[in-house]
């Protein structure tokens, strides 16, 4: 019985070890996308009263990674979140590429701005500042206010 319990003891604390190990090797979180469908994400945008935008970025892509980088600043993550429905799409799954094909996306990173309709307002490709993202951020929401929509009013 003592045996047991040693055993027992010896191997909860080794997997606590391993728990605490694993959390720091997962890469930092810039900014959470949306785990769902881009349809679903268009439901919940129109829920939400807010826009989409779809991050098209490779694992692959340095450029990708700096880009993400600029979302460790909190400011630009909340102002992100507030305005948005953050997805992603990775253009190397087939499925995907033919969708980015026909959505005129031939380099990465590209971010598609889009209404709950999924229909792109606005393209932006290659690398981007945080001020450069914001102002993207505000011209496809002062686009989709032009159609006569309503979208929050989130402008930093």
């Amino acid at each position: 019985m003592r045996k047991l319990i040693i055993f027992v003891l010896i191997s909860t604390v080794c997997f606590a070890f391993k728990l605490q190990d694993d959390e720091t090797k997962k890469p930092p979180k810039y900014i959470n996308f949306y785990e769902g469908s881009l349809s679903s994400a268009g439901k919940v945008a129109k829920r939400d009263k807010k826009l989409i935008v779809l991050f098209v970025t490779s694992e692959e892509c340095e450029v990708c990674r700096q880009l993400k980088q600029n979302f460790k600043d909190e400011e630009l993550k909340e102002f992100y979140k507030k305005s948005f429905v953050v997805c992603h799409m990775d253009p190397n799954k087939l499925a995907n590429n033919f969708r980015l094909t026909n959505w005129g996306v031939s380099e990465v990173p590209t971010l598609l701005f889009m209404d709950t309709k999924t229909k792109i307002l606005l393209k932006v490709s290659g690398y981007k500042s945080k001020d450069e993202l914001i102002t993207a951020a505000n011209d496809a929401i002062d686009i989709y206010n032009k159609k006569g929509l309503k979208t929050p009013e989130v402008k930093k």
